[in-house]
């Protein structure tokens, strides 16, 4: 029996010092430098493969760069040297995986970013594993990338550890997209309040960021639907392109490289090249990703080196931006020779490009405040130069000021007098006719005749009644329509006791003098009429009512006699053309009537 045991604990020994045995009751370890790999670049299937030779792996970590004609065959061997059965968790590393598919003896299964398992919500691919007490499992992984980098480690783990491992993973990445998603609502909102289109651009190239992080680090898989996983793979290359785009936009408005004509137009050419490139290199039927990479790359370096040289030329702002892109310099040097194939080693370092983009985002919105802050000291630099300049010149200006003044007072007091002047002289004219009418009167003949030149008179004294208000004014050409209908009712009290009729007015209103005549003959019309048609000898009340209610303003002429009817005014009352014509061409304004209880004219104009 102790011959047995010995000779059992030798096999066991044995079989672990054997190369490509994994003791699965290690964990959590990494299991592709003892495993064995086969490249296959003629799509073979799994029968093929297996009878193929595998060679022996030793290093920790495949890195094939950009090759989607080859996929990568993995051989483990696994052996539970337990007398329990132990469960495991096989684990690559690399979300953007597109297929994973692990073959064994009783199971296919295929994972990878266009195979999430949604139920599980686990970042990197992964396959649960059981292995009986004391025994051996052989697995077959095939590995392959048609549009991202074809690397990947593969660890073995515990379940415990396995979602110890991701919560953390998961927590980590959430924070650093909080992070990158609030500098977003920042720059939305400061855009809002600014109206400054560099926030504008650099909230299209946070989106941008953050859509290109979310793929990078396996997020968007877990929570998008199928087809837009799908449709987001094919479109690597355009997502880098536009984000690079987004980022040069960013940098010409904040910079200001209008002024810098050399570094402004290789900025139109990246961007010219970048949307040229996309729908040739970025397609199933010539896919070259590597293009895109070196651009970015090259954008990179190039940004930098401009805001050091915008730096230099006197911009200061440009300090906290050339601070931003030189970390990410650092970052993605190292990322695309990583991806290129030129180093291995950054799957060690899985959070460097967030914790690169989220210090770059974060510097790049200092960069924004640092930019405020030195256009404030500019003001106050530009307002002590300028309240200099102000005390030095306010007394020549005052002096002049007080010369101005005093010659413009004269020239308006001149101004005053000339057209009070004016206005008396027409007031005479107007007098002098108004005179030669009423001679003619005296020797009129016919009642027709007199009726005619009576009508004149009336229109003539009512022009003649505004420039005597603005020749008594102070020089003022609006003229008080209150005192002018005052005046108005004062000149036909004797025609207005001798019909024995009463004349009311409600008048609260100044006008332009254009207006103020037009008025006047509108109120010396209606209120003619009014006093020949209106009332019996009974006699009776006339209303003249005027008000304003902001540039709008109402004239209404009203009485309580009896009334006419359309017929009796087109034959008798063709003053009332007059009136229409009047409001209508002069006011540019409504006249309506209302001859249920007398006569209501009303007219509306604005002024």
């Amino acid at each position: 029996m102790k011959k047995f045991s010995l000779f059992l604990l030798c096999c066991i020994f044995s079989v672990s010092l054997v190369a490509g045995v994994i003791d699965v009751s290690k964990t959590p370890q990494s299991l592709l430098e003892q495993s064995s790999v086969y490249y296959d670049q003629v799509a073979r299937s799994f029968n093929e493969v297996k009878k193929k030779k595998f060679k022996p792996l030793n290093q920790d970590y495949i890195n094939r760069a950009f090759d989607a004609k080859t996929a990568v065959w993995v051989h483990l061997e696994l052996y539970n040297p337990s007398p329990n059965s132990v469960e495991r968790i096989i684990e690559v590393d690399n979300p953007r995986m597109e297929y994973i598919t692990l073959y064994d003896e009783q199971r296919t299964e295929i994972r990878g970013m266009l195979h999430v398992n949604k139920l599980e919500k686990h970042i990197y691919p992964s396959f649960k594993i059981k292995i009986l007490p004391d025994s051996h499992k052989e697995i077959y992984l095939k590995l392959q990338n048609s549009t991202t980098a074809l690397q990947f480690e593969i660890q073995l783990k515990s379940p415990l550890q396995y979602h110890s491992d991701e919560h953390v993973r998961q927590n980590g990445i959430i924070f650093f997209l909080g992070v990158l998603s609030a500098l977003l609502g920042l720059s939305v909102i400061l855009y809002i309040y600014l109206k400054d289109v560099s926030y504008l651009y650099y909230a299209l190239y946070l989106i941008t960021l953050l859509f290109q992080q979310m793929t990078y680090v396996g997020l968007l898989p877990l929570y998008a639907p199928q087809w837009f996983i799908e449709i987001d793979n094919l479109i690597a290359v355009p997502k880098i392109n536009f984000m690079i785009i987004a980022a040069a936009w960013y940098a010409m408005h904040f910079l200001g490289t209008q002024r810098f004509t050399k570094i402004h137009r290789t900025y139109q050419t990246i961007i010219i090249v970048l949307l040229i490139s996309m729908p040739i290199v970025g397609t199933p039927y010539f896919y070259f990703p590597e293009f895109s990479v070196l651009i970015g790359l090259a954008f990179i370096i190039f940004n930098t080196a401009a805001g050091i040289y915008i730096y230099k030329a006197g911009v200061k702002q440009a300090r906290f931006f050339i601070a931003g892109w030189m970390v990410l310099v650092f970052a993605y040097l190292l990322m695309i020779a990583d991806t290129l194939g030129l180093i291995s080693g950054m799957h060690k370092l899985p959070s460097l490009l967030l914790w690169a983009t989220s210090l770059e985002a974060m510097l790049l919105l200092l960069a924004f405040v640092d930019r405020f802050s030195l256009v404030q000291e500019e003001k106050e630099k530009l307002h002590d130069d300028f309240m200099l300049e102000y005390n030095l010149r306010q007394n020549i200006i005052e002096n002049e000021v007080k010369e101005k003044t005093a010659t413009l007072s004269q020239t308006i007091k001149q101004k005053e007098l000339l057209f009070r002047e004016l206005h008396h002289r027409v007031k005479n004219n107007l007098q002098l006719i108004l005179s030669l009418i009423r001679l003619q009167h005296d020797h009129a003949t016919c009642e027709e005749e007199n009726r005619m030149l009576e009508k004149l008179e009336g229109r003539i004294g009512a022009i003649a009644r505004t420039h005597e208000l603005l020749y008594q004014s102070s020089g003022d050409e609006r003229v008080d329509m209150s005192a002018y209908v005052q005046d108005y009712i004062e000149s036909m009290e004797g025609s207005l006791c001798d019909l024995n009729i009463v004349l009311k007015s409600d008048v609260n209103a100044n006008l332009p003098l254009k207006e103020a005549v037009y008025v006047g003959l509108i109120i010396n019309e209606l209120v003619s009429n009014a006093l020949k048609y209106a009332y019996n000898k009974n006699g009776g009340t006339i209303y003249v009512k005027l008000t304003a209610s902001g540039q709008v303003y109402l004239l209404e002429v009203c009485d309580e006699g009896k009334g006419y009817n359309k017929t009796e005014r087109d034959a008798k009352h063709l003053g009332l053309s007059l009136v229409e014509t009047l409001v209508e061409d002069q006011l540019e304004g409504s006249l309506e009537l209302d001859n249920t209880n007398g006569s209501h004219y009303m007219v509306r104009f604005v002024v």
